[in-house]
């Protein structure tokens, strides 16, 4: 297991039934924080409850899935969303239940310590 992001060699070593060994030695491969994600983090959804696009949602590798924290916020920096746990997921509404109007609003994303920061606009 790597770091999420920089730079890292890596080293494989390979053994056949008889005992004999053969090394694949990889330097300087850079590991891309955009890895983690399944799918690029959309940047406008649409909560209407018409069935489609209806959650800002972003898929994560699954082995980090439970190291996540999501905050939104609106333009003046009130929280207005959070969750921790394994689901980056937001319906358009405050932690109240209440719908938030159209607008841009911002994320941060934490997976395990690395941040991923982020806006997104909501039409209804």
């Amino acid at each position: 297991m790597f770091d999420y992001d920089g730079t890292f060699s890596a080293v494989l070593v390979t053994t056949d039934p008889s005992g004999c060994k053969d090394t694949l030695t990889i330097f300087g491969n850079t590991l891309v924080f955009s890895d983690l994600f399944s799918t690029v983090p959309p940047n406008v959804f649409t909560p209407n409850d018409d069935g489609e696009n209806d959650f800002f949602e972003v898929e994560l590798n699954s082995e980090i899935e439970e190291c996540t924290s999501f905050v939104v916020f609106n333009r003046w920096g009130q929280l207005l969303f959070e969750s921790n746990g394994s689901s980056i997921k937001w319906d358009g509404k405050k932690g109240s239940g209440r719908k938030v109007p159209e607008g841009t609003y911002f994320y941060i994303i934490d997976l395990n310590g690395v941040v991923y920061k982020g806006t997104l606009s909501l039409f209804r």
